[in-house]
Parts: structure tokens; sequence; C-alpha cells
């Protein structure tokens, strides 16, 4: 009796996870915080059980706060955590007006979050166009940037790239949902502006359009386009290639489909893909199944004429 009794106590005191229970540590960062000049709101969630592991997501809302304040709030949170959440995974995010945030980790770099304050919303006042939400993490070497929605994903591109002085290490920006023909933007690694203009103007050049654009270390690493023409297919496809300067010094994988394709899920497609200059010996892991004959015979002629192009 006395052992399952101090099985239940200990139970008590370190949670089903074996992480000490920090529930009213969590509940008197939540009240401190809100105690700071130039929080208008915060929130904490804390967990810490089996099913969901141990974590803490902290929420604040500084929508007029000045850098100097975001940056002072940053640091009393530190602070606040010490070392009482060690053992947990720790999420911040700092709300600074409609849909705009910047997100952090438990590293919580009082300068970092205060400049990538001032990226975000000078990106969210060089917008033309409404988009869903704003976000930016900082890093150490550069910030990662993330727009939803956008109604003019190229134009929100530009302006995430010139606001943050083109250190942006990642930049994602996703075309509106409910609106045909805007494309989705992925970056990763730096890329000035003279290159995303140079790019931009590639991708417009295309014969179809480009609903996905993937960039690595300044240079294109996928492209999906729709095909509006079945019969001039093939003459689109290696057009694409061209324009976009694909080759063994360039690799690019090239996914495309026609646009009039009405196939339902696991019908056969009209669509294909390439591995520019991937040279796999016909061995090309992009392979799409289900396609149909026209499609395929396309797919096996350009990938026997553009896989292994110098």
């Amino acid at each position: 009796m006395r052992k399952a009794l101090l099985v239940a106590v200990l139970l008590m005191l370190v949670g089903c996870t074996g992480v000490a229970d920090r529930s009213d540590e969590a509940r008197q960062v939540e009240l401190s915080l809100n105690l700071l000049h130039g929080v208008d709101n915060a929130s904490v969630r804390y967990v810490n059980d089996f099913t969901h592991g141990t974590f803490i997501d902290i929420g604040i809302r500084c929508d007029n706060a000045t850098e100097a304040q975001i940056a002072a709030i940053a640091n009393e949170l530190n602070t606040m955590l010490g070392e009482d959440f060690a053992d947990h995974d720790v999420s911040v995010m700092f709300s600074l007006g409609p849909n705009v945030s910047v997100t952090t980790g438990r590293e919580v770099d009082p300068e970092a979050v205060a400049r990538g304050a001032g990226e975000v919303r000078r990106i969210a006042a060089a917008l033309t166009a409404p988009v869903k939400s704003i976000k930016l993490r900082p890093g150490e070497a550069g910030s990662s940037v993330r727009i939803d929605d956008a109604s003019d994903p190229d134009q929100a591109v530009r302006a995430a790239v010139q606001t943050t002085g083109e250190t942006a290490d990642a930049i994602y920006v996703s075309g509106d949902r409910d609106k045909r023909g805007l494309r989705t933007w992925d970056i990763t690694g730096r890329i000035s502006l003279a290159q995303f203009d140079a790019h931009s103007q590639q991708i417009s050049a295309l014969p179809g359009n480009a609903s996905f654009v993937k960039i690595s270390d300044g240079q294109f690493d996928q492209v999906n386009i729709g095909l509006p023409d079945r019969a001039g297919a093939y003459e689109a496809v290696v057009s694409a290639i061209e324009t976009l300067g694909a080759g063994r010094e360039h690799p690019l994988r090239l996914l495309w489909g026609w646009t009039g394709d009405t196939s339902r899920y696991n019908e056969p497609r009209w669509a294909g893909s390439v591995d520019v200059g991937a040279c796999r010996d016909g061995v090309d892991p992009t392979k799409p199944e289900n396609l149909v004959p026209e499609a395929a015979a396309l797919q096996e002629r350009i990938r026997a004429e553009f896989n292994c192009r110098s």
C-alpha cells in the first residue's frame, strides 16, 4: 500500500512522461508576461502527458510595441523560463498585428526577435496585394519567411527578398488557394533581388503557367508547369527546358501536366516528369504512375533526350 502511494506521489510530481510537472511555473509565466510594458495580451499553453509529450506554447500579442520593447519582452521571457523548462519543447510566437508574427523556439534571442519584428512589419507594409499570413523565424545565419495565400506571390517574394536585405535563408510563398493560376515559391539559401528578378522573368517566359517553383542556392531545383495544348506538348516541354537553362551544370526536376486533364484520383493522367541532367541511366524517382498512353510516350521521349543532357 505504501509502495503504491509512493508511486502515485511520484507520478504527480513528474507526470506520466517522467518530466517534472511545471504547470504552476507556466501559469506564473503567463501572469508575468501580461504585466510587461508593450504586451497587449499573453497566453501560455502547457502540456505534460504521455499522449502529447511535454511542451509549452507561448503567445505574446504586442501589436504596437517598438523593437526596443519587443527585445525587452524577449529578454524578460528568457529570465522567466530559466531552467524550469529545459526538458520541454518550447514554442514562442510574437504577434505583431493581424496575421503578422515572429516565431522562435527555446533560445529566444532578444536582438534577433526585435530585428525580425522590424523585418516582418516592413514586408507587410511593402505588399501590394492581400495575403493570409506572414511569419518570420529568426536564425543564426538568416531568417526564414513564410507568406501564405498570397494574391500576388511574385510580388510577395520580391518584397521579402528586398526587405530582409537579401539575408533570408528561406522564403516560402504560397498562392491564394481560392484563385486559379497562382504559383508557389519555395526558396532555400540566400538569393539576391537581381537573381530573383531574373528567375521570375524566366518563369514568366515559359510556354505554360508554373504552379510551383523551387530554388536552391540561387538555382532552379524543381518547376511544375501546366500545358494548355496537348498537340504542342513536346515543343512546350523542350522550350521550358531551354528557357530554364537546365542541363548537367544546372540539373532540374521538371514536372508537367495538361491543364485540360479531367482524370480523378487513381485514374490514368495526362502528365509527365524528367530530371534534366541527372543522368540516372533511365531510372527516374519522379516517374508518375497511371499515365495515359500519349503522355507516357511523351515522357519516355523527353527522358531519352534530356535525362543525361550535358
